[in-house]
């Protein structure tokens, strides 16, 4: 089971990546807690604290995708297998 997710955001650049980044995990961590109320009491947070982002710049998401799709590890563990 995946233990991080990918996200492709485009977002007001007045904001802040951290900004951005913990919004996200805020809402949904209420909305996950109120779906599943076992949540609240088995998990002491849902996310960690951590996270990375990186700009992709004037590439278009249509660009971006595929990779997202078909991650680098993907494509090792079908060459080797």
């Amino acid at each position: 089971m995946p233990d991080h997710v990918h996200l492709f955001v485009k977002h007001d650049p007045k904001s802040s990546a951290s900004y951005v980044a913990n919004q996200f995990k805020g809402f949904t961590s209420r909305v996950l807690r109120a779906e599943f109320p076992h949540l609240k009491t088995q998990l002491p947070t849902l996310w960690s604290s951590s996270y990375f982002a990186a700009s992709v710049g004037a590439v278009s998401a249509e660009h971006c995708a595929p990779v997202h799709r078909h991650p680098v590890g993907a494509a090792v563990e079908k060459a080797e297998g």
